[in-house]
């Protein structure tokens, strides 16, 4: 199966078992836990009969409805608050949940695979994830490494993407130049695939040649380090620097760097943890994640 792009290698391996599975010509869902509150939560799992809360104007089904008896995934599971992780491991237990607002159990039927940004056993320790509801979730587990520890991957992935964004602009783009090249794969690349994403994107955007060069890249991919390898025959290269470039509003770019520059802290300094980086920068969790996908952190 041809690798999807958009989405993200969690949900691409979920793909992948549902595809192989006696269950591929059933349903697929996805939720995104991490942008979602409690309530919301459970509401978008379980579904919601009407006026049961403000804004609930009609019944809502759910993506345990919609799963079916198919595969559904639960990205993002290590954002799910501790009240909702004690529902769904009863749900899990009992096989039956029961829509927001009613009190008439509906089974589930669906397989469940779950994907998280960070290992749940540190999240266990941290008293963060139920201990029940991890060994409950933990059967059969996998393991996809940051793309900082495999760099060899980097450059594939920056490809397709580039090819993916020039056919839609569209516009043509013949690849990396070997400086690019250099520096992507220097880069730790801490919003992983997303920001990989994200940055393709805006090099395709932004760009004016048929390479995509050092200086279409995002000032934080740009440096200060040395790029990854041997130095280029031709000695090297200096990326331009923000200020220098003819057009850019310095001060707008300048609070946009210093904010990402404050969440990358944050989050290295607590482990990817949000709840508590969130809760060291004064914001909820659900801000924190905007502000996480605005500077291309996902």
């Amino acid at each position: 199966m041809p690798f999807q792009p958009l989405r993200t290698l969690g949900t691409h391996l979920a793909r992948v078992i549902h595809r192989l599975s006696p269950r591929q010509d059933r349903p697929f869902a996805v939720v995104h836990c991490g942008s979602l509150t409690s309530t919301l939560l459970q509401s978008e799992l379980f579904g919601h009969v009407r006026g049961s809360f403000t804004g609930a104007e009609c019944d809502y089904a759910g993506k345990f409805a919609e799963a079916a008896d198919g595969t559904i995934l639960l990205d993002e599971v290590d954002c799910i608050p501790l009240e909702s992780q004690a529902k769904l491991l009863r749900v899990m237990d009992d096989r039956v949940y029961e829509p927001v607002g009613s009190s008439r159990p509906q089974p589930l039927r669906a397989r469940m695979v779950v994907a998280s940004n960070q290992p749940l056993e540190g999240l266990v320790a941290a008293g963060q994830f139920r201990a029940d509801l991890y060994y409950r979730l933990n059967v059969v587990s996998f393991v996809i490494p940051p793309l900082r520890d495999r760099r060899d991957a980097i450059v594939p992935l920056a490809e397709q993407f580039l090819a993916m964004f020039a056919a839609r602009a569209p516009r043509k783009v013949r690849g990396l130049a070997p400086g690019a090249v250099l520096t992507i794969q220097g880069y730790d690349w801490p919003g992983n695939v997303r920001e990989l994403r994200n940055a393709m994107e805006r090099a395709v955007a932004l760009g004016c040649g048929e390479q995509i060069d050092v200086a279409d890249l995002p000032a934080a991919v740009q440096g200060p380090w040395r790029p990854f390898g041997p130095e280029p025959a031709d000695g090297g290269f200096e990326p331009e620097s923000s200020e220098r470039r003819p057009g850019s509003n310095g001060l707008a770019l300048g609070r946009d760097e210093g904010e990402r520059k404050r969440l990358l802290e944050t989050l290295t300094r607590h482990n990817n943890n949000r709840t508590t980086a969130a809760a060291e920068l004064g914001i909820s969790r659900v801000t924190l994640y905007k502000k996480m996908h605005q500077h291309g952190l996902l």
